[in-house]
């Protein structure tokens, strides 16, 4: 990959992680601790469920990544 290439959620460089439930199942359905679905940047804290949605603040530093499907469809 040269640096002009656009980069993927997958590349090693990127950080993102997969957010759990921290409330009981009466308050968001989720057991406690169970994957929400919910994907996190962990360059601003933005999130979305579906990384290709996420609306990074201005100045992230991952704000350009998106998935290979995404590129080619948008």
């Amino acid at each position: 990959m040269n640096d002009e290439d656009p980069l993927s959620f997958t590349h090693p460089t990127t950080q993102f992680r997969l957010l759990r439930s921290h409330s009981p199942p009466t308050v968001d359905g989720f057991p406690l601790e169970a994957l929400t679905g919910e994907v996190e940047c962990m360059a601003c804290g933005s999130s979305a469920m579906n990384v290709d949605e996420i609306d990074h603040d201005d100045e992230c530093d991952q704000a350009d990544v998106h998935s290979r499907y995404w590129r080619e469809t948008h």
